[in-house]
């Protein structure tokens, strides 16, 4: 903060902690964030932290109480906007991949160990693709995304989201599956795939306090 006094922080454990700056204790640990925080900021008088999540969501936390006061991001998201698609079996390979036009949400589960879902789509050169995937219950599933090109390169890949700008022209295909390989009827996601914005880079990640830099993503 502005007195030095106090630190807050978030980790890779999505904990957002306040620090005694001058002792550096912990004062404060919130409950474990539903995803990864990227970024984090004070309000001017410090009783509200800013954190911004790895799926886009900005939240207002009570820095010292520990409560969430709002959601500010997103605001009536693109993904609600696209077209909407049930997932068809069998599509458990790239070859075999469901195909789909872009943009569109796909509504589908992991239903069994091993299985891995395909969706494919044709692509012209210069697209730029975006994708992301919400899980109803992530003890169920915890996602990994990956992107094919013509070829079956891969050229992107992802936990929550992904984001890459095609360089050829072709059908490419998204691959969904869990991280350990787990699967049930409860392993459910939405997946939603087109021009939605997906930042892929921070530079820089971080900035001494009072300077000013500019940030690209």
């Amino acid at each position: 903060n502005r007195d030095g006094k106090t630190l807050v922080s978030v980790g890779e454990d999505r904990v957002v902690k306040v620090w005694d700056a001058t002792r550096l204790v912990e004062t404060k640990v919130h409950p474990a964030l539903p995803e990864a925080g990227l970024s984090l900021a004070l309000s001017p008088d410090d009783a509200t932290t800013y954190v911004g999540r790895f799926d886009g969501v900005l939240t207002a936390l009570d820095t010292f109480g520990g409560k969430v006061k709002g959601q500010l991001l997103p605001i009536n998201p693109l993904t609600d906007r696209l077209p909407r698609h049930d997932e068809t079996e069998p599509n458990d390979s790239s070859r075999t991949g469901q195909p789909i036009t872009l943009p569109a949400t796909v509504t589908g589960s992991i239903q069994r160990p091993g299985d891995v879902d395909w969706y494919t789509f044709p692509v012209k050169a210069g697209d730029e693709i975006g994708v992301s995937i919400a899980v109803t219950d992530k003890a169920q599933l915890d996602p990994r995304l990956r992107l094919l090109n013509e070829r079956g390169e891969v050229v992107a890949e992802g936990v929550t989201t992904l984001g890459h700008r095609a360089s050829t022209a072709g059908t490419y295909a998204l691959g969904v599956w869990d991280h350990d390989y787990r699967g049930s009827d409860k392993a459910t996601y939405r997946l939603s795939l087109g021009p939605i914005p997906v930042i892929t880079s921070v530079f820089p990640l971080g900035v001494a306090r009072g300077k000013t830099t500019t940030v690209r993503v």
